[in-house]
């Protein structure tokens, strides 16, 4: 398994859930023999969701594959193609990694179940996918089909996505977070059950 994960985080892979990874498909005989790169850059960071997967790459861009439930591969995209889960129920996934939108300055990044977030290089946060308390730094509930800027983030040195929030780390030690705090992991001193974005 771990063979086949660092070969499919540098581009091959294929399952019926397209997280799993064996290399197949058209040109990925050779990935046998070395693991190809992700366009000119490698792979320097991977995390992994519910049935998707992310890596950043040293160029600072961002691939995921797998499920797109709840548009957590952050390409924009609504269809790449139907894969069927274990019950024969079709859901959109892509097998091959795709490029996230709008991030070339990633130096950080963090998924958790169907959300997640990139720290950008001027300290800014970024985040996409399933948004239903408020954990990609909106008002949810939505599903943020391209990474969004979390509001009133700066200065950001780390980030960390938990179940349904996030929080970062700001470069003079404070720690900001957002989305659900039912069992107060937002660190306010409440326990409630608003979405804080």
């Amino acid at each position: 398994l771990i063979v086949a994960l660092a070969l499919f985080v540098a581009c091959g892979g294929g399952s019926h859930l397209a997280q799993d990874a064996v290399a197949d498909g058209p040109g990925m005989d050779a990935a046998r023999d070395g693991p190809p790169s992700c366009g000119s850059a490698n792979a320097v960071q991977v995390s992994t969701g519910a049935q998707y997967s992310c890596a950043r790459l040293a160029d600072g861009t961002l691939r995921c594959w797998g499920g797109n439930f709840q548009a957590q591969l952050g390409d924009g995209l609504m269809q790449h193609q139907v894969c069927d889960d274990p019950s024969g129920n079709p859901f959109d996934c892509s097998p091959r990694p795709v490029e996230v939108a709008g991030i070339s300055d990633a130096t950080e990044l963090s998924t958790e179940l169907d959300t997640a977030c990139a720290l950008r290089g001027d300290g800014h946060v970024a985040c996409w996918g399933l948004n239903d308390a408020g954990e990609v730094g909106v008002a949810p509930p939505t599903q943020e089909f391209t990474p969004i800027t979390v509001p009133m983030i700066a200065n950001a040195t780390a980030v960390a996505v938990g179940t349904s929030f996030a929080c970062a780390l700001s470069s003079d030690g404070h720690v900001s977070c957002w989305g659900a705090n039912q069992a107060g992991q937002l660190g306010d001193g409440q326990a409630d059950q608003d979405a804080h974005s």
